[in-house]
């Protein structure tokens, strides 16, 4: 290939002159990506810029795909002025050949040519409107998804006078890849379902929607524990191109046969509080998490624990326990457990409070890195049942 002829074609350098093209091209190193390789990760700090000789490269931003790289297109370009970290992540969309043109060899054109200056100065000017005029559209979309989002979630607490539940979901980006659930079943059981998917942005929320439908749909035939978990699997590993592997919890609780049935597919470990006895249990893994590669077809566990008067249950996922400090030690399970056991006199709605506040002044001044969720469902006291039941 003939490097200065390409490089004629691209507008940074269409008036350049050819002893300054040819500098130029001494300078580019030559770069090979195989397809689904990354070039450079959204954040890092960048010195270089890359022309796209073939093939295409992919660039997203908070887990969303925002643009495409295709052959005699340049992109990185403000990695050459500035130290900021990259705004976006680049991968090769298949495979592709690039030239790197370093910061260094690109001071060293600037100075040696004053038409590559007022060049590279009118294609920034031009990219940074085209940004703004993005970030801008990108935001309302993104708010719109984050509204979408939450409303697939309770809008209220619950309770039927058996079963009192309370929930929370805190996405880290505006539109996150945890999910929880509670609705009441047509025998007068409850079910509860929490699930975290790998991952954050826009894959990961259409995933949880996609969660949502699937239950939806399945409880209407078979709302067993077992049952949801496997049709969960199934859509999972068969609906997405990218393995986007998702943590899941689901309970059924029964107040009158006083029966907790659940599925745990890798999901942290639930907290039940066993009233009667003051003690501390955990629902422990019943299966593997779902989406895992070869296992499209997997059949689920159930377990079967008591439910008893005043008995108090938390789900949650990983980013409560691994929410950080400023010295970056994690909230912990541990603390969780005795929070929850310290309040069981509580309502839902007030643990949920504590365990809120607690988490906040854990991590107070650090950013949220993980969706933090969690679900507590408490049953009704001995007495409240005899007088619901008369």
């Amino acid at each position: 290939m003939n490097v200065v002829s390409f490089l004629q074609k691209n507008e940074l350098f269409a008036r350049a002159p050819a002893s300054v093209l040819e500098r130029v091209s001494t300078h580019l190193t030559r770069r090979r990506l195989r397809e689904g390789e990354e070039l450079f990760h959204e954040g890092e700090i960048g010195d270089a810029a890359y022309f796209v000789v073939s093939g295409a490269i992919a660039l997203s931003a908070r887990g969303i795909r925002v643009a495409s790289a295709i052959a005699g297109d340049c992109f990185g370009e403000f990695a050459l002025i500035d130290d900021a970290p990259r705004s976006a992540t680049a991968t090769a969309d298949k495979d592709v050949v690039l030239l790197e043109w370093t910061r260094k060899d690109f001071m060293d054109a600037v100075g040696r040519s004053k038409t590559v200056a007022e060049a590279m100065f009118k294609a920034l000017t031009r990219k940074l409107r085209e940004d703004v005029h993005y970030q801008v559209k990108t935001d309302r979309d993104l708010e719109r998804a984050r509204r979408v989002q939450m409303a697939m979630m309770p809008t209220s607490d619950s309770n039927d006078g058996a079963v009192h539940i309370a929930g929370i979901c805190r996405p880290a980006l505006a539109v996150g890849g945890d999910y929880y659930d509670y609705f009441s079943l047509k025998d007068g059981t409850v079910a509860i379902v929490i699930a975290d998917v790998l991952g954050h942005g826009f894959d990961a929320g259409l995933l949880v929607a996609m969660i949502k439908s699937c239950i939806d749909t399945q409880v209407r035939v078979d709302a067993a524990p077992a049952s949801v978990m496997r049709a969960l699997n199934r859509i999972i590993s068969r609906s997405l191109d990218t393995v986007l592997l998702t943590s899941c919890c689901y309970v059924v609780l029964d107040p009158t046969k006083r029966k907790l049935s659940y599925t745990n597919a890798g999901q942290v470990n639930p907290f039940l509080y066993r009233s009667e006895r003051a003690r501390l249990d955990r629902l422990e893994s019943t299966d593997v998490i779902l989406g895992f590669p070869g296992r499209e077809n997997a059949s689920f566990h159930t377990r079967v624990k008591d439910w008893n008067a005043s008995d108090v249950i938390l789900l949650f996922t990983d980013g409560i326990s691994e929410a950080e400090d400023g010295q970056e030690l994690e909230f912990g399970e541990a603390r969780l457990g005795r929070l929850l056991a310290d309040a069981k006199e509580q309502s839902p709605g007030e643990i949920r409070a504590r365990v809120l506040e607690a988490v906040a002044q854990h991590s107070r001044g650090v950013e949220q890195k993980d969706d933090e969720t969690f679900v507590i469902a408490k049953s009704a006291t001995a007495a409240s049942r005899r007088t619901r039941h008369r």
